[in-house]
């Protein structure tokens, strides 16, 4: 499987993800400092520039997958404008996927936070056209993709997709993501037609906790599997 990301001038605006209708600040060069970053937004001082390059060296050392993201934007030259906000009241992050540009609340600039825009990215790169299709209808599909695999990568205990959940749903999740990765000891490379289903339902679930992402299309999480697969992540 050859997978490439886009360059950082294709595509469209993605996901929890959606850029604000006004961006806050316009970018301005930024000396080398990642290889993942083209600029910041000059809104950005310089002590939140250091917390988002810790943010990615955290996140590219955090574990294989995560490290494997980072290298294939990093070897396909992909990089990233950065901004923050202010005035995002119910986001960590978003990214437009015109400009890859990653603008993230400034009380959240974390590795979590820089992780799940840049998943987005590596979805839009995985799934064939980009995942601008999927919006609005789909674009729960692709939130829930990158929380569960964000609960993957961070152990069952995490759970984050079914923040605000019933108790039971919570518990029966957090059993369910035990199970599909053997005790949170593997990467799952697919899901049995049993899982498969659960992963419906739970993704239906997230539905109803996010009424306004638009109606699941129930996708197959294939860039979760892809980032599994194609960096040899056991």
């Amino acid at each position: 499987m050859n997978v490439a990301s886009p360059p950082p001038d294709d595509g469209s605006g993605d996901d929890g993800g959606y850029p604000d209708p006004t961006p806050e600040a316009c970018p301005v060069d930024a000396p080398p400092t990642d290889s993942l970053v083209r600029n910041f937004c000059d809104s950005v001082n310089a002590s939140q520039q250091k917390e988002i390059l810790d943010a990615l060296s955290q996140f590219k050392a955090n574990n294989c997958v995560q490290a494997g993201i980072y290298s294939n934007f990093a070897n396909n030259g992909t990089k990233f404008t950065f901004c923050v906000s202010s005035t995002m009241l119910t986001k960590n992050a978003n990214i437009d996927l015109a400009t890859y540009t990653i603008t993230i609340n400034v009380n959240t600039i974390t590795t979590t936070a820089v992780g799940e825009e840049l998943f987005h990215a590596y979805q839009n790169s995985v799934y064939p056209n980009g995942t601008a299709q999927y919006n609005p209808t789909g674009r729960v599909d692709i939130e829930f993709e990158q929380a569960f695999w964000q609960d993957i990568i961070q152990t069952s205990v995490n759970a984050g997709a079914m923040n605000g959940a019933s108790q039971s749903d919570l518990d029966a999740y957090k059993i369910w993501i035990g199970s599909i990765t053997n005790g949170d000891t593997i990467y799952p490379r697919s899901l049995s037609a049993a899982d498969q289903t659960q992963y419906n339902h739970f993704l239906y679930l997230y539905y109803q906790l996010h009424p306004t992402m638009g109606t699941p299309i129930y996708l197959t999480p294939q860039a979760v599997f892809s980032s599994f697969i194609y960096f040899g992540c056991k």
